[in-house]
């Protein structure tokens, strides 16, 4: 009886133990599983060929023409995105930046006779590709949950330096040698498409990557003459790249089960990426999306004569919204190849015409949401184009293809289709790529004033399009949350979009040395130009706060009164010459990742850098008064310039709110519009010359204020 009463308490006394050690200690709670969605950050190496397949015949029909540089080297940068997983598959938007060695060279020479003269020529042609980016979308399938193939596309630009050196020397009837060499320096603009695989790293945020890209920067034109001893010709200037890469994903760091974590099996997509939530999500507007557009374009080119185009359109967007009650912002790329051309012929029965081969865009975009499923919104941001201007004299052709920029604006609607995440929409938008220069003299000879030059106008477009997108995220049969309810203040976070504005000051240095008439007695010489003056704009984003931690993307644009000019005098006692040349920076913008750290909840202090433009306008003016007479011309050359911007800011929240102050410091590198030396050799004397370029660069102070949506 003893030993069946012990046996009783021993076993009561185990059941309580049991259930206190389950009360004490609950089942700890499960990890939620680690995502592609986030920013990241990192750096690339590799190696690329480019091609660049000209024909130049630089001595015209006496000597062989230069063909083909050929060009290889290594490449190395850093990269910057955002992904958006929903189930097996990833979006996402990408900025890159790299540095390149990628160079290569192509010669010729001889020697010929013609008309009794003897002529003995070298020339070469060099290639060095100092600068590749794009701005390009991702889309990816996991075929296992650490594993991404993804296809990417976008647009890529790239810095040549281009160096052409030339020696020719003439025997015969008369005897002279001539030595040029000139780096010219040119931002080229065109596509990019790849494809790549990228792997998470054991059970940490680190990515690794290996991809190939293939890029096109188009051609450079043709020149015909009727005398065809000056045929010029170019193909597409192309570079294939294959490079590897490291980043790193903010957020979820570290946990969430890795690939050989994994004990079922590797294909249970089921088990792996839809497990069904215990109710349905609501549905919102934030996510990822990518999709297709298609419409119809008007252009009008206001120069003489004045040319009105038209045409079909179509082409691609991808971009991400973040909602916020009834507020919707985002960030969105598009590119649209186009049919819309037009021509126009002068009084002398030249031809002119012009065709659009791309519109593209990057914008931010701000909607109101007038029902769940219905956004009306607005957008602006950068604008280009490929522009094809062919002119025809009855004589010859030639054909002037040219990358324009400038800014958009529009508006649209879009309505979410039935409980699904398609998405259509509908839009007008508004190109300005501003205008072309202009160039008037005056010449005033023995009292006659004789008055020509042109002017331009400001090149536009106008498209209507529609389009349907679909959006990753969210469960379609989830509702829409109640839109007129305001939301109870969610706890202080930096993460969301936000749009906002700012002013300042800028200052700007054009260090130059140029010659106007080397060989005349009235040469000027002018030397540098520093400018400065005001600066304002707007600027939009998405952050992303990871604990002390904040990461983001910015683009913005700015319109400023940086300004300057220089001048010179040079006379020979009867002829005085006056020059004069202006900078004026007329716009300012970048596209930027931001990294920042938070000493406190409310303050941020970040670094930033990337990509960097601006529209520069140089204005060219010079007078010579000879005795009795007077010449006098002035000419605008507007142009977009390309580099990069590196800075410091600090922000702060405005307590209590969701308005965001700033201050920070930006620099801007446009890099240098390259030289030209000249040497001329005659019996009994020589003489040289050279014009020299350094970095067009801008420091800017700016302060600025955001709202932001979360």
């Amino acid at each position: 009886m003893k030993k069946q009463l012990l046996a009783g308490v021993g076993f009561l006394a185990l059941t309580a133990a049991a259930n206190t050690s389950a009360v004490a200690a609950p089942p700890a709670p499960t990890l939620p599983a680690w995502s592609w969605t986030g920013f990241y950050l990192g750096t690339h190496w590799g190696g690329g060929w480019a091609r660049d397949p000209i024909v130049d015949p630089v001595f015209g029909s006496k000597l062989p023409a230069i063909t083909d540089v050929n060009s290889s080297g290594w490449l190395g940068g850093f990269q910057a995105g955002a992904n958006w997983q929903t189930g097996q598959w990833v979006g996402g938007l990408e900025l890159d930046i790299s540095g390149t060695g990628i160079k290569g060279s192509s010669s010729t020479g001889g020697t010929a006779t013609e008309f009794g003269v003897t002529v003995t020529g070298s020339a070469t042609q060099a290639d060095k590709f100092d600068m590749i980016g794009s701005g390009r979308l991702r889309l990816g399938y996991l075929p296992w949950p650490n594993v991404l193939l993804y296809g990417t596309g976008g647009l890529a630009w790239a810095r040549i330096d281009q160096t052409s050196s030339l020696t020719e020397t003439f025997t015969g009837a008369f005897s002279e040698t001539g030595i040029v060499s000139e780096l010219t320096p040119s931002w080229r603009y065109g596509w990019v498409a790849g494809l790549g695989a990228e792997a998470r790293i054991g059970n940490t945020n680190w990515l690794g990557r290996i991809e190939y890209l293939h890029y096109d920067f188009g051609d450079s034109g043709a020149n015909e003459e009727l005398d065809e001893e000056f045929i010029q010709s170019s193909g597409r200037i192309t570079v294939d790249a294959v490079r590897a890469g490291l980043s790193y994903k903010f957020g979820m760091s570290g946990f969430g089960p890795a690939l050989w974590d994994y004990a079922g099996p590797l294909y249970d997509h089921a088990s792996l990426y839809t497990k069904a939530p215990p109710a349905a999500a609501p549905w919102t507007w934030t996510g990822f999306y990518i999709g297709g557009h298609a419409g119809y374009g008007w252009g009008h080119d206001p120069f003489d004569p004045t040319i009105d185009s038209r045409g079909v359109l179509g082409g691609v967007q991808a971009g991400a919204n973040w909602q916020k009650g009834s507020w919707v912002g985002g960030l969105e790329l598009d590119q649209s190849a186009t049919g819309i051309k037009g021509s126009a012929t002068d009084s002398f029965g030249d031809i002119y015409s012009d065709k659009f081969r791309l519109l593209g865009s990057a914008r931010a975009r701000l909607g109101y949401l007038v029902w769940p499923s219905m956004l009306l919104y607005g957008t602006v941001g950068l604008a280009w184009t490929d522009l094809d201007q062919i002119f025809n004299d009855g004589a010859g052709t030639s054909s002037t293809p040219s990358r324009r920029f400038g800014w958009v604006a529009g508006v649209g609607a879009e309505k979410r289709i039935a409980s699904t995440n398609w998405i259509g929409r509908i839009e007008y938008l508004h190109y300005d790529f501003g205008d072309s220069g202009s160039d008037n003299t005056v010449d005033t000879i023995g009292g006659v004033t004789t008055v020509d030059g042109f002017t331009t106008g400001r090149l536009t477009a106008d498209v209507v399009r529609a389009g349907v997108s679909y959006k990753f995220g969210g469960d379609p049969a989830g509702a829409p949350p109640a839109l007129y309810k305001a939301p109870p203040m969610a706890p202080a976070t930096w993460s969301g979009f936000y749009l906002g504005a700012h002013g300042g000051y800028g200052w700007g240095r054009d260090p130059f040395t140029t010659n106007e008439d080397p060989f005349s007695t009235t040469n000027v010489v002018l030397s540098g130009i520093n400018s400065n003056g005001w600066l304002g704009g707007f600027q939009a984003g998405v952050n992303r706060q990871i604990d002390p931690w904040v990461v983001g993307a910015e683009i913005d644009l700015s319109a400023t009164g940086i300004k300057g000019s220089t001048s010179g005098v040079a006379t020979d006692g009867t002829t005085t010459e006056t020059d004069t040349e202006t900078d004026k920076f007329d716009y300012l913008g970048s596209g930027r990742a931001r990294l920042g750290f938070l000493p406190t909840p409310n303050v941020l202090l970040y670094g930033t850098g990337g990509l960097a433009w601006t529209r520069f306008v140089q204005t060219f003016g010079t007078m010579d008064v000879p005795s009795g007479s007077s010449f006098s011309e002035i000419s605008t050359v507007p142009s977009w310039r390309w580099g990069w911007v590196a800075g410091i800011g600090a922000e702060t929240r405005i307590p209590g709110s969701n308005w965001l102050a700033r201050v920070e410091y930006l620099h801007y590198d446009f890099g240098n519009t390259g030289s030209f030396a000249e040497t001329l050799i005659v019996p009994g004397g020589s003489a040289s010359f050279a014009d020299t370029t350094g970095r067009l660069t801008v420091d800017a102070v700016r302060a600025g204020f955001d709202y932001q949506l979360r």
